[in-house]
């Protein structure tokens, strides 16, 4: 694991356009529970996960490095001197950390702040009464856009991470036979995914035949088994930091003719938003997403599915699960129009090589809730799915 010093120098680039003499970077760990609200800027700058805890970082312009690391986690600061000891991590004691950083920058009229939406109340209020004479710009919305298009290396991981995805859907009918009960399931996935170098991985399990409400959170595991003709598997992990995530969904015995059916009604709207999401249409890409998804809705009602929309058919994925700018374009069916993220007067472009998790799903009375979710990689001359599972009904 390394630095990404480009990254970071694309980063510092902001600096002096935006009239900033420094900037201060908040970088969580994958278990600071933010979930989804994760940026993982520590993922994508340094190569380092902060677990548990969390970085801040001060960048000066020009810089291809951080001027100062630190974090007031005393044990997270010894695992990174130990196995990190590149990044330079200072342990700083909370009390201590507003002014140990306010020390190492000269006053500048302007600061700009990455991350600070995932920052403590208390920190942000220390930083403004450390640096009282200094203004602050907040940069995440350029800092996200750097990270649409994905370097080489990012997406040879992303690639690795959908592999794994793979790996876990082909073990799935075999774990399905020996523990047919999904936290145990769920369990076996896990494991295996450690197994394999995965630094974390998550998933939701939904079954049929069940009515409308079929719960993606914490399934009952009284209710899978003899009892349960199809599962829906969805996988969420990270491979050197990168997310792969896909869902899957299998047969126990005979697929029903019904589910059959959703799911190549899924699979052709899947399809449109596969054709469509290309880079350099010369659309404002929020109004491109809008326009693909009423397609891909019209197709699924077309076949008689005009209700029962789960959630989103899709979002970006990068080192964050859901990947800014873009994702925030994606509307969920059970939000307001008005809460899609472009806000008015700003456009966004799709750009080449980016990353979508594409993941058309139905609630179905009598199927539960079904999905195909595939990893799509928009490349310059093409689009590709990243995994090789079939986006089939999987027999058990």
């Amino acid at each position: 694991m390394a630095t990404n010093p480009d990254a970071i120098a694309a980063y510092a680039g902001l600096l002096t356009p935006a009239e900033c003499g420094a900037a201060l970077v908040f970088m969580p760990g994958s278990g600071a529970g933010l979930g989804s609200a994760a940026r993982a800027h520590g993922r994508f700058l340094l190569d380092a996960d902060a677990l548990d805890g969390w970085l801040l970082g001060l960048l000066l312009p020009g810089a291809n490095h951080f001027a100062a690391l630190a974090t007031p986690n005393y044990f997270l600061a010894a695992h990174l001197a130990k196995h990190r000891p590149d990044l330079g991590v200072s342990y700083v004691a909370a009390p201590e950390l507003a002014g140990w950083i306010a020390a190492r920058i000269d006053m500048p009229h302007r600061v700009g702040l990455i991350g600070g939406g995932e920052m403590p109340a208390w920190l942000f209020t220390g930083l403004q009464a450390a640096l009282s004479q200094t203004a602050w710009l907040a940069l995440d919305a350029e800092a996200h856009r750097l990270r649409q298009a994905k370097a080489p290396r990012d997406l040879k991981r992303h690639e690795a991470a959908a592999a794994l995805c793979d790996h876990l859907f082909a073990a799935v009918p075999r774990f399905l036979v020996k523990q047919p009960n999904a936290p145990r399931l769920q369990e076996s996935l896990r494991r295996e995914a450690y197994d394999q170098g995965c630094n974390d991985c998550r998933s939701w399990i939904s079954y049929g035949p069940a009515g409308t409400d079929a719960d993606i959170m914490a399934p009952d595991p009284a209710q899978l088994g003899a009892a349960a003709s199809s599962v829906t598997v969805g996988l969420m992990l990270t491979l050197d930091g990168a997310f792969g995530h896909a869902i899957r969904s299998y047969s126990i015995g005979p697929a029903p003719a019904a589910l059959l059916a959703a799911h190549d009604a899924l699979r052709a709207a899947g399809d449109l938003l596969f054709n469509g999401l290309r880079p350099n249409t010369g659309q404002d890409a929020a109004c491109r997403i809008a326009a693909l998804e009423a397609e891909a809705r019209a197709e699924l009602a077309a076949r008689g599915y005009s209700q029962g929309f789960a959630f989103r058919l899709g979002h970006a994925l990068g080192y964050a699960y859901e990947d800014p700018p873009l994702s925030a374009l994606f509307q969920q069916p059970f939000d307001r129009a008005s809460n899609r993220g472009a806000q008015p007067g700003q456009t966004e472009t799709l750009t080449a090589p980016s990353l979508f998790e594409l993941h058309p799903s139905l609630q179905l009375p009598g199927l539960g809730l079904i999905a195909q979710g595939d990893m799509l990689l928009v490349e310059a001359d093409a689009n590709r799915w990243a995994l090789k599972t079939p986006r089939d009904v999987i027999p058990v």
